[in-house]
């Protein structure tokens, strides 16, 4: 263990370096389109930085090296597809150009356009639930990390992660989008150093050869190629592109950057080029984790393999700094994150209980009470909540509980001119029932019977509940067009005469 004082050092000036940052954003706040979408002022180079960094988290790190510690070269699957997915809607606007031409600020406004403002209402409630569910182990994997890299007892380790929160919900608190922005480019800029050093560095102390070698004798060739794979295979490959098309098109998060972009055309170029470094966010640590099986064999904790394999072999001084660049991962995420939710909460839950009598000033209050309250729950929730199988299938089902329902909405809502709001509360509601019982029943699957075990296969719940929300939206929305005709929201649009864009 070579963690010493002057890598605490360079991670306390970086936490301050970070403060800094958020205190001087506050200027720009003047009412809420500024602190939600920073003004849509975003141009493509900090977008690019700003989406790549809220979608780079510790947590991402931590989850795409346990697949590759238990996957091997085969886990590289899953970052063709999101970095292929996110590159084609990033090059023909499929959703996202719509989106922001009507200058939405949520999904769950978009609904309210074109269905109704109580399907804004339950779609905002259940993208919230999903939403702050999914974000729930953010804080166990980030401790997770920090106790294997620096060996610290739990209770420091409780009271760090604790300090962590409260970093990030004061700037968030304080700077909004702006603030998330702006130390989003500095977590990113931060990460890619990080990132490089520890790359250098396993291909130096464990060597590719090594790696690949490891990855044969212990995976064998379900660690080669993903259709010989159980935990893969083509299942598993459909019900990625599904999932990946919605986490692009309608994760709040993620949505918000394109919201938050000068204009349509920025949010596409934004949205394509971001879309290349999908494939290195997911691939490099996924690495990472093939070395971790190399160094220590196939019998580790999935989770803890990879950080104690860095705590092995990076010296004093540069495990700071790469310990320095994993804490801005989680920092940036997690900000974008709290604040996606809490702005989904104000916007689609309150906001349409008041119609339109909260002022800008109230909405940007309840936005920031919302924050506080849940960094409240993901210091609770990560403290009690036991990962079912790996963490990527914790995360992927937890955001299905929405993501299946907004991508029937969205998609029928921006392309099918019968889509009303019958089949947008069906497929909301039929889209929540498999992810659910999932993320319930795990807990105690010994005490399931036989025939319900098939609801803990995380392929099949998913796939199931993306199939359930298509047909809920087609079967609702063609049997009640008579009484419920679709909404026109052509005219919505900006621009809205250009046909050239999805």
């Amino acid at each position: 263990m070579s963690f010493t004082r002057i890598d605490i050092l360079i991670i306390t000036l970086y936490l301050f370096s970070t403060i800094g940052v958020g205190l001087i954003t506050r200027r720009y706040i003047s009412n809420i389109s500024d602190f939600l979408v920073a003004g849509r002022g975003m141009n493509i180079y900090l977008g690019i930085a700003a989406l790549a960094a809220s979608e780079l988290g510790l947590v991402t790190v931590m989850y795409h090296a346990e697949l590759g510690y238990v996957g091997g070269f085969s886990a590289f699957s899953l970052g063709i597809i999101a970095g292929g997915v996110m590159t084609f809607i990033g090059f023909t606007g499929f959703v996202i150009y719509k989106l922001r031409s009507m200058r939405i600020m949520t999904v769950p406004e978009f609904y309210e356009r074109k269905y109704s403002r109580g399907v804004r209402w339950v779609g905002g409630s259940v993208m919230a639930v999903g939403g702050i569910l999914n974000m729930g182990i953010f804080i166990r994997l980030a401790a997770d990390f920090i106790n294997a890299v620096s060996g610290i007892s739990d209770v420091y380790l409780s009271i760090t992660s604790t300090i962590l929160v409260i970093i990030i919900l004061f700037y968030t608190v304080w700077g909004g989008m702006v603030s998330v922005i702006l130390t989003d480019y500095l977590h990113y800029v931060t990460a890619m150093i990080g990132f490089l050093i520890a790359t250098v560095f396993i291909l130096q102390k464990v060597g590719y050869f090594n790696i690949l070698h490891a990855v044969r004798l212990h995976l064998g060739s379900a660690g080669l190629n993903p259709f010989s794979s159980s935990q893969y295979g083509i299942l598993f490959i459909i019900y990625q592109i599904f999932l990946w098309n919605a986490v692009i098109t309608t994760w709040q998060t993620i949505a918000s950057k394109a919201y938050s972009s000068k204009d349509a055309r920025i949010g596409k170029r934004i949205f394509f080029w971001t879309g290349l470094t999908f494939l290195g966010r997911a691939t490099v640590p996924m690495f990472w984790g093939m070395a971790a099986l190399a160094y220590f064999g196939p019998n580790e904790n999935t989770m803890t393999a990879m950080p104690r394999m860095l705590a092995d072999i990076l010296p004093a001084g540069i495990i700071g700094i790469v310990v320095a660049a994993m804490l801005a991962t989680f920092m940036s995420c997690t900000s974008s994150y709290i604040l996606g939710w809490s702005s989904l909460i104000t916007q689609d839950v309150i906001g349409p209980i008041f119609k339109d009598r909260l002022t800008s000033r109230q909405r940007i209050l309840l936005t920031r009470i919302f924050i506080v309250l849940i960094g409240i729950f993901l210091l609770i929730w990560g403290q009690w909540y036991k990962i079912p199988d790996t963490a990527w299938n914790y995360l992927a089902l937890t955001g299905t509980i929405y993501l299946a329902g907004s991508l029937s909405c969205v998609v029928a809502g921006c392309y099918w001119n019968k889509a009303n709001k019958i089949g947008a509360y069906s497929a909301i509601f039929l889209g929540t029932i498999t992810p659910l019982g999932f993320v319930i029943l795990t807990q105690v699957k010994e005490k399931l019977p036989e025939w319900l075990l098939w609801i803990t296969n995380a392929n099949i719940s998913a796939m199931l509940s993306y199939l359930m929300a298509i047909g809920g939206m087609i079967i609702g929305s063609l049997i009640s067009q008579k009484r419920y005709p679709s909404i026109d929201i052509s005219t919505m649009e900006e621009g809205f005469t250009d046909k050239s864009n999805f």
